[in-house]
């Protein structure tokens, strides 16, 4: 190898199809709980669920932070108000 490491992730922002059904009818706040949901039980650490941001600037600064605090981790996200 080269010496370049690459750090490989997956964010997440919404849920459209799950288990076979279409879920772009529901509010995005409880498609958001379904995603939420998701994440939790798949225990991966390179997948993220991000907020929804309306700004792209905002979200890529969002996304290149997580990256430089990886060590973090999945458990330091924010949590949605999801049951």
């Amino acid at each position: 190898m080269n010496g370049l490491s690459i750090i490989y992730g997956i964010l997440v922002f919404d849920l459209l199809h799950q288990d076979g059904v279409d879920l772009r009818h529901l509010p995005l706040s409880e498609r958001k709980c379904h995603l939420d949901r998701l994440c939790r039980r798949a225990k991966l650490p390179i997948m993220k669920q991000v907020q929804t941001f309306p700004d792209g600037d905002v979200l890529f600064e969002h996304c290149a932070a997580w990256g430089q605090n990886r060590s973090t981790g999945p458990a330091a996200a924010t949590r949605h108000g999801c049951g």
